[in-house]
């Protein structure tokens, strides 16, 4: 096969010809399980095997969308927080022993599994099985674990 170059109006004959496949790909990754809304806007957090993707929204359309890395979204300082817990599950105590590397694939496994979602209002994600309860920093990263 040849290594052609692609110019920008042969990108545009591309987007234009194949839009209304590409449109319903970008709702069709919207993830009703885990939204974080402020006001009138909203994330929808979309949890691939090696990313996060993240849909903007503003009034039901969606404005942007980005990835984002599962390093970065699982926060260290959960790990830490888990210290000031006054009860901790045994299977969540195990992952202190374990270290923050496979504690984060844990929480990574379960968002994938859609076993952490956010609450009715999206302001909270929640871990059913071990009851346990994630906030939300600035930059929407699982910032802090609560009961």
């Amino acid at each position: 096969m040849e290594n052609f170059s692609i110019d920008n109006d042969a990108l545009t004959s591309y987007l234009q010809l194949f839009k209304p496949d590409i449109e319903y790909q970008i709702v069709d990754l919207y993830n009703e399980d885990f939204v974080v809304v402020i006001g009138e806007k909203s994330w929808s957090f979309v949890f691939l095997e090696k990313s996060v993707i993240i849909l903007f929204i503003i009034n039901g359309s969606i404005k942007d969308m980005f990835p984002m890395n599962y390093d970065y979204f699982i926060s260290d300082e959960l790990f830490k927080d888990i210290e000031n817990l006054s009860f901790i599950p045994s299977r969540i105590r195990r992952y202190q022993e374990l270290g923050v590397k496979r504690f984060k694939a844990e929480i990574m496994e379960q968002l994938q599994l859609g076993n952490i979602y956010t609450n009715s209002e999206g302001t909270t994600a929640i871990w059913n099985d071990y009851n346990l309860k994630f906030r939300f920093d600035s930059l929407f990263r699982l910032a802090n674990i609560f009961i």
